[in-house]
């Protein structure tokens, strides 16, 4: 099932099973918490929603995320949770149709690690999204002028192209990544922002593969023994 399928499916307050608050068309939603919604996020909502009319949003989605994997173990996140599992919740999950292909954004007003990590929580093997990965785009708040000009390209592009952008965006070097999460990590007091700042630590060291051509000379477990090293230092 295409992601943009999965998305409609899910029930909203107006069923009896309700798996998120509001899941419907994005121009509805507007309407309805016009009065409520914080400035920034209506006036980014009211550009996708010109950009394209259609488009459908999906908001506080609620899953569970299995904490007991394997990278979970080596991480030592299990250490910080007393359940096996816990309940996330995606603020927002804008999708839609374009050129032929389905998409969704995963929105958040909570910074870079925070967005980040949700995703790759979302989209790693066994998540709720695994499968629809390469049609999913983490975007996180930042200038409305950015925003727009990266919703746009997505519209044209695979996720993949658009996020690496973005990324660039936050970070120079893997490196540079580290001393930000570094920083971070001294105003975490959440579990669920650690998992998500362990994640995106770990996630893009191991997909750096000029670290590991260099480093490792293509060793995956080398690359791998140093990635939870690295990540677990904080």
């Amino acid at each position: 099932m295409s992601i943009y399928k999965t998305l409609e499916k899910i029930e909203d307050y107006r069923k009896e099973n309700p798996q998120c608050l509001f899941n419907g068309y994005l121009e509805d939603y507007l309407y309805l918490n016009k009065d409520t919604l914080e400035n920034d996020i209506k006036d980014i909502f009211t550009i996708f929603q010109k950009i394209h009319p259609y488009i459908k949003i999906c908001v506080n989605f609620k899953g569970k995320y299995n904490l007991k994997t394997p990278v979970n173990k080596m991480l030592h996140i299990t250490k910080r949770f007393e359940e096996d599992s816990f309940e996330m919740v995606v603020p927002y999950l804008l999708y839609f149709q374009s050129e032929g292909k389905e998409k969704a954004v995963l929105f958040t007003d909570n910074g870079y690690f925070y967005t980040a990590g949700l995703y790759f929580c979302l989209s790693e093997e066994n998540g709720i999204f695994h499968k629809d990965r390469k049609n999913l785009l983490a975007l996180p708040m930042m200038e409305k002028d950015l925003m727009q000009n990266y919703f746009q390209m997505f519209m044209k592009s695979q996720a993949g192209a658009v996020q690496r952008k973005i990324e660039a965006h936050y970070f120079s070097s893997y490196d540079d990544l580290y001393k930000k999460g570094l920083e971070k990590s001294k105003e975490i007091k959440d579990n669920e922002e650690y998992l998500y700042l362990k994640k995106v630590l770990y996630v893009q060291y191991m997909v750096n593969s000029k670290i590991r051509e260099e480093k490792y000379h293509n060793d995956a477990s080398e690359h791998r023994k140093m990635a939870c090293t690295l990540v677990n230092r904080f």
